[in-house]
């Protein structure tokens, strides 16, 4: 979204580290409400499904309730969905400002097939009594000249109401899987080199991730049911005999099963971190996560096996501190990603303000002496010595100048043939001077 990147001006560095902290704070309200939203539905119609093949009136009560339960009511979409993954967007804009990435974009196209999805899911919702007064109204009790429009109503019901349920989930998926690529990506500096968008999806980072996001959500999903109803909520959901037994069985199964797919997956993204954004932070967090779903899956089998319900609070409280830890864990990632182009926005941020003080001029930067001086030792433009020769590597950052400069400000090892580029303690400014003398020479060379 070009105009919001028109709109947004650099941030001092305290500033651009507040809107890390709102971040997790927006992502802390988000990510639970996404999961709930996602696991119910699925819950739901998957137990709306069932109840009509097997005639099975349980079934149908069950999907009910687990839908009414993590829905709660429509205000609650735009308090807790629409509106921080909308303030998500702002601040994303302001933190990528000047990178070249597309990542406001991307959020704003997850932004609407997730508010359409929610939209299909609640009038799913809106709808569901509609099947069980058809269920419960007799036949013989309808007047002779609306029978023949009742009976067709009736027999079309269950085929057309869940319609709404699976519109709603494919289009939350795929706003989710976007939202899950956008984090992914945005938390490795070297995928924001120009690429495509399916890429970008399909990567094996981003599927790790949202099957992550999955588990955690068929796991919150089952312990924030059985918390609402046995404590949150009990005055209206007083559960008795088979049904009773039958709702703590399938929601404590259902924390199990997929809290046992939550350690193997967390461990197998953070393999695939690239361990130059491996800080102490990210392994204190990814240990906690481990820590906290292994202690509240042991939980969980007291209340599987032994119908012990009185550990469930337990359980939904580890796992949310399991999802913040998680979500603490990725934006650790994408602070560290982004931290030389704070440097530059931080740089410019301090040049406006100099001005409206109505300070003097800068000294003019000689870019070619810093060269020399700092870089020339290691590289040279035409052929190998420590580093790469800078015509090999600069066609990637063609037309990129702030990829460069934020490169040359914070060096990551690339290319595992070569040892990694030590910081040489440039300005800002000065980052950019000598970025844009290479680009300067390398099209020289291009003509």
């Amino acid at each position: 979204m070009e105009f919001l990147d028109k709109l947004v001006l650099p941030q001092s560095s305290e500033h651009l580290e507040l809107l890390h902290y709102i971040s997790i704070l927006l992502m802390t309200i988000l990510i639970p409400y996404l999961s709930l939203i996602f696991g119910g539905t699925i819950l739901s119609l998957n137990y709306f499904r069932k109840s009509y093949l097997k005639s099975n009136s349980t079934f149908l009560q069950f999907a009910k309730d687990v839908l009414q339960i993590v829905s709660v009511n429509n205000l609650t979409a735009v308090a807790l969905g629409i509106l921080p993954l909308f303030t998500l967007i702002l601040i994303y804009s302001q933190i990528f400002h000047k990178t070249g990435t597309h990542y406001t974009t991307d959020l704003f196209l997850a932004f609407l097939f997730i508010t359409v999805g929610l939209l299909f899911i609640y009038t799913f919702r809106i709808t569901f009594s509609l099947d069980l007064i058809f269920k419960n109204v007799e036949e013989d009790s309808v007047p002779e000249i609306s029978k023949q429009d009742f009976v067709k109503i009736k027999s079309s019901s269950a085929k057309i109401l869940p319609r709404y349920g699976y519109f709603g989930i494919i289009f939350l998926i795929a706003g989710i899987w976007i939202l899950m690529g956008v984090l992914t990506s945005a938390a490795n500096f070297e995928y924001w080199q120009p690429g495509s968008f399916i890429s970008m999806l399909f990567s094996l980072k981003t599927i790790v991730y949202l099957l992550l996001f999955i588990s955690f959500s068929f796991a919150l999903t089952g312990s924030f049911v059985l918390f609402y109803v046995f404590f949150w909520d009990r005055e209206n959901f007083q559960l008795e005999g088979n049904y009773r037994e039958f709702f703590i069985k399938i929601n404590s199964r259902l924390v199990y099963y997929s809290s046992l797919f939550i350690p193997v997956l967390l461990l197998f993204y953070i393999y695939l971190i690239p361990r130059i954004y491996l800080s102490g932070n990210v392994f204190t967090f990814s240990f906690l996560v481990l820590i906290l779903v292994l202690v509240a899956l042991s939980l969980n089998h007291y209340i599987l096996n032994k119908f012990k319900i009185n550990y469930n609070p337990l359980v939904f409280f580890f796992l949310i501190l399991a999802v913040f830890s998680m979500i603490v864990q990725k934006e650790i990632l994408i602070k560290n990603a982004t931290e030389s182009n704070a440097l530059i926005l931080s740089s410019e941020y301090n040049k406006i303000l100099a001005e409206l003080k109505g300070a003097g001029t800068e000294e003019a930067i000689n870019a070619a002496e810093i060269y020399q001086v700092k870089c020339s030792a290691c590289h040279q433009f035409d052929k190998k010595l420590v580093g790469p020769a800078h015509f090999d590597v600069l066609p990637k950052y063609d037309g990129k100048l702030n990829q460069l400069s934020s490169f040359i400000l914070n060096p990551v090892k690339v290319d595992p043939a070569y040892p990694p580029m030590p910081n040489q303690g440039l300005k800002p400014k000065e980052a950019e001077a000598v970025a844009q003398y290479l680009l300067d020479e390398y099209q020289k060379v291009k003509k």
